[in-house]
């Protein structure tokens, strides 16, 4: 492993067929409808949760009290801006930290949603890609979610 550690950051975007206000209840009222089932750490959660106020969670429910926290809820603008910052463990190629912010923007008769991740840790490149293909995952996941809606 290496001992250089770097930051790098990460943009992502997906232009959804539904208005910003569809687009933002979607993404922090009804998560677990569009986190993929590859993505959770248990083999049966309950779901994924994402409390949009300052200090909130976005975590796996596992039920009884236990889960998994992703992200801590740093910045809230109601239908436009979600700020979230994070750890990686060991296990899933970390140690990393990520600060995240998810954007809405109007466009037309749909929204784009933007994705852009720094992320500080070692092997940085290596963490790169495994981000990037995540949130591309994620972001179809979500825009196939919100407009099958």
């Amino acid at each position: 492993m290496s001992d250089v550690v770097a930051t790098k950051d990460l943009v992502c975007e997906v232009r959804v067929a539904a208005s910003p206000e569809a687009v933002w209840t979607a993404l922090v009222e009804r998560p677990s409808g569009w986190w993929p089932k590859g993505f959770y750490t248990h083999p049966e959660p309950r779901g994924f949760v994402i409390e949009p106020r300052i200090g909130g969670r976005a975590y796996e429910d596992w039920g009884d009290g236990e889960g998994q926290v992703w992200y801590r809820v740093t910045g809230v603008r109601r239908g436009a801006m979600l700020r979230l910052s994070g750890e990686i463990y060991p296990e899933f190629e970390g140690p990393a930290y990520l600060q995240c912010t998810i954007t809405l923007k109007p466009d037309g008769k749909g929204t784009v949603l933007r994705v852009q991740e720094a992320i500080l840790g070692r092997e940085i490149e290596k963490r790169l890609d495994g981000s990037k293909k995540g949130w591309d995952a994620l972001l179809a996941s979500f825009k196939a979610f919100v407009e099958k809606a």
